[in-house]
């Protein structure tokens, strides 16, 4: 099992407005696993606007939830299960905490929203604590694996630097899949159906068909390609607020 991966974020055209930096940050990538096979791995971070340094807490918490995952599957006894989002969430946590401290800053300041994925050969975990939404599914339907966290008030949501962050968490378990899309809440108006918050077909499909046909292609073409996208008055008359996609197909 191979998988074909994407990923990119841009800029929202408020914050080019206002000279403030992306507060989105991802990282997407598939590596033998020492059982055999692949282990797909996806984090999308999205930092609170109104947190003075939410785009590096952004930047740290894929960072550090990439390298705790993968000294995991180092481990002969590599479990991935609910137990694992949630040391994994407490790693993060603890990182974004020692990068407070060292900056002399409150940890909110650092506030970002989190989505994870790990997939291997017969499983696939998602988890998640705020907005934006992990997609998933095969070549007939996608369906959203949880639903995007709302906060009490109009446009507000749950971030990892809150202390109730860990029971906030919510983790899926799901058999194997082949198509799998993590964004931003940036994003949302645009992938999901507004109605039922489904996941909108033709938003997706030109994606996973241009994955499937670039079996070749590089990965930074892909990727400049995804960022393109992002960035055009197509995707900017939607939303001006930052987004990120990140793309994985299975490919037997």
């Amino acid at each position: 099992m191979n998988w074909l991966c994407a990923g990119a974020a841009a800029i929202g055209t408020s914050h080019a407005l206002q000279q403030t930096p992306c507060q989105d940050a991802f990282h997407v990538e598939a590596f033998p696993l020492l059982a055999g096979g692949k282990l797909l791995m996806a984090f999308v971070a999205d930092g609170a606007g109104s947190a003075a340094c939410s785009d590096a807490g952004a930047a740290l918490a894929v960072r550090a939830a990439a390298e705790y995952t993968l000294e995991e599957a180092l481990l002969d006894d590599a479990l991935f299960d609910a137990e694992f989002a949630r040391a994994l969430v407490a790693h993060v946590r603890a990182a974004l905490a020692e990068l407070a401290r060292e900056r002399a800053r409150p940890l909110r300041e650092f506030a970002c929203t989190f989505l994870g994925l790990v997939a291997q050969p017969g499983q696939t975990l998602a988890f998640q604590i705020g907005d934006g939404a992990i997609v998933l599914g095969d070549e007939q339907s996608l369906a959203l694996a949880l639903v995007p966290m709302s906060g009490e008030y109009a446009n507000t949501t749950y971030f990892l630097s809150d202390e109730d962050a860990p029971e906030r968490l919510v983790v899926a378990e799901f058999g194997p899949v082949s198509r799998i899309a993590l964004f931003s809440d940036g994003l949302q108006r645009l992938a999901l159906n507004a109605a039922g918050q489904s996941p909108h077909l033709p938003f997706f499909a030109p994606f996973f068909k241009t994955l499937a046909a670039a079996t070749a292609a590089p990965r930074a073409q892909l990727d400049d390609a995804l960022a393109r996208f992002l960035s055009s008055p197509a995707v900017n008359e939607r939303t001006d607020d930052d987004k990120t996609l990140v793309l994985a197909l299975r490919a037997d």
